[in-house]
């Protein structure tokens, strides 16, 4: 299976795709990342268009862990923003996906690149209107938000401010002004 594909190739940030063994090669170690980068992209397409399709929670920790791990691989991210979004579009919920939005909504400062800082913005916006949240948790992404607005890197302020209008004209009213 494709979950059986990903143990092996690893769920390593390394350019190597995560191969254990040191006597492996360049080309067997990026044959090992184009393999798990494949299987990633076939998981997201079954993940969004195959509803029926019951992800079993040891499946969903599994790419929950390989996000995780490529989130910050430019490499690797196009793939990786895919796979968030489908999970987040299905509301699959473990633990680690409250904990995994926190370094999304870092990232929505501290990346380079607009195209990530927008994407970011849309899995955190997602993430934040359609999964149960305590008022604690919602209060926390909030109060992460508003705090880096004087962020040092003017983009990453700048995806603040646009994060913060997103939520104000996303959000349910009654919720807007608690």
């Amino acid at each position: 299976s494709m979950f059986a594909t990903l143990k092996v190739v690893g769920t390593s940030t390394t350019s190597a795709g995560g191969g254990s063994g040191s006597s492996i090669t360049t080309n067997e170690k990026s044959t090992a990342s184009d393999t798990g980068q494949a299987c990633i992209r076939a998981l997201t397409m079954v993940i969004r268009h195959c509803r029926y399709y019951e992800i079993s929670k040891s499946q969903l920790e599994l790419l929950v862990l390989i996000a995780q791990n490529n989130i910050t691989n430019e490499q690797r991210q196009q793939s990786t923003f895919g796979l968030l979004k489908s999970i987040v579009e299905r509301k699959l919920v473990i633990p680690k996906i409250y904990d995994l939005m926190v370094e999304i909504s870092q990232l929505l400062f501290t990346a380079s690149r607009s195209q990530v800082r927008h994407t970011c913005t849309q899995i955190l916006l997602s993430f934040l209107v359609n999964y149960p949240l305590s008022q604690a948790r919602l209060e926390q992404h909030l109060t992460l938000i508003i705090g880096n607005l004087d962020f040092l890197i003017e983009d990453g302020r700048l995806a603040g401010l646009d994060m913060l209008d997103t939520i104000v004209n996303n959000f349910p009213e009654e919720v807007v002004n608690e």
